[in-house]
């Protein structure tokens, strides 16, 4: 189970944008139907079509993505 600690403002603003509550949000840090690392030191939690990305340093969630639609 990977639990953020924070949520940044541009994430807060693309969760809002795309219509997705908190819980879904949560649910996809905490059963992911795949994760992957991306190059820049953070980590990609995909749970059906959407993407949350992770700061690894600090755990903070810095965007929300469409899974397959948007580029990471």
């Amino acid at each position: 189970m990977m639990t953020a600690i924070r949520i940044s403002r541009h994430a807060q603003q693309r969760r809002k944008e795309m219509g997705i509550t908190e819980d879904r949000i949560q649910r996809a840090l905490d059963d992911p139907d795949m994760t992957y690392p991306t190059r820049d030191d953070r980590t990609c939690y995909q749970r059906e079509d959407i993407v949350v990305v992770v700061q690894n340093s600090n755990s903070d969630i810095v965007t929300v993505l469409w899974h397959g639609r948007e580029h990471r």
